[in-house]
Formats: C-alpha cells, sequence, structure tokens
C-alpha cells in the first residue's frame, strides 16, 4: 500500500529540516508532551498562564529546522485597594476591591467621597498597558481652595 507523500517526507528528512525543543515563551507553557526533536510540518501548542492573554498565534510549526513565529503572553492588570487608596479612588462598575483585567482593556474609576480629579488627570479612565494600569490620582476637594467660597 502506498501511502501519500511518504517518499516527500523521507527527502525532506534526509536534508535535514528538523527542529529541536520549541523556543520558551516567557509566562506560557506548550501543551503538548516536549519532545527534543521534530519533523518538518510538526507542530505544537502554547498556552498562557493564569491571567495572561495570549498575543499570536498558539500553533508553532517546525520549517525548515527553524520554529515559526512564538505567541508573546501579555500580562493581566490588577486593580487592587491599595493601590486604589494611594490615588483615592474606586472602581466605577463595580463594588470589588480586587479586579483582573486582561492587556488593552480600559477601567473606568470614580474618586472617592470628599476627593476630586487632580489636575493633571485627564481622565477617571485607566489602560491596562503590559500589565500596568496609569491610574488616575484624585485629591481632597478643598485641597488648593483659596477661602473665597
Amino acid at each position: 500500500h502506498w501511502r501519500c507523500c511518504s517518499i516527500d517526507s523521507v527527502s525532506i528528512i534526509d536534508i535535514g529540516g528538523k527542529c529541536g525543543r520549541p523556543p520558551p515563551v516567557e509566562n506560557g507553557d506548550i501543551v503538548d508532551i516536549s519532545k527534543a526533536t521534530y519533523f518538518p510540518s510538526e507542530t505544537v501548542t502554547y498556552q498562557c498562564q493564569n491571567f495572561y492573554t495570549m498575543e499570536g498565534s498558539p500553533r508553532v510549526t517546525c520549517q525548515n529546522g527553524l520554529w515559526s513565529q512564538t505567541p508573546i503572553c501579555r500580562a493581566a492588570c490588577t486593580a487592587n485597594e491599595e493601590d486604589m487608596r494611594v490615588h483615592n479612588i474606586k472602581l466605577r462598575w463595580s463594588n470589588r476591591n480586587k479586579i483582573y483585567v486582561e492587556d488593552g482593556t480600559t477601567v473606568e474609576f470614580v474618586c472617592l467621597r470628599g476627593y476630586k480629579p487632580h489636575p493633571n488627570t485627564r481622565s477617571l479612565r485607566a489602560n491596562c498597558v503590559d500589565g500596568k494600569f496609569d491610574y488616575p490620582d484624585c485629591i481632597p476637594k478643598h485641597y488648593g481652595d483659596r477661602g473665597n467660597t
């Protein structure tokens, strides 16, 4: 019984073209059992660890002895009570005191009671970029008032 392509795959293997272990991905893991060598067109699948978002394809292929582009695992952002207290803000749409959001997500905050947005704060929205929020700041309402109400 002749199977399709068996001669072709033998000739490719003879030329070489095998790949070594797939490259590591920071904050990501390979789902499949890792081998020392892979034949051309064999694939492995990556997954990101908890609270990390994948950018790119999870499947990586052995081509001509090289692995195709690996995905990137981007950190999620955490907004917790301590961080928010430092900036005198709280989450606008949630009563929780800690959230995890994916990279690229925008979160809306409000000033705590008795506080107003800092003059340099353009918006009370914050974007999650590479695992960090650029938090808005709120200051006490009477801060900087000259008393002439």
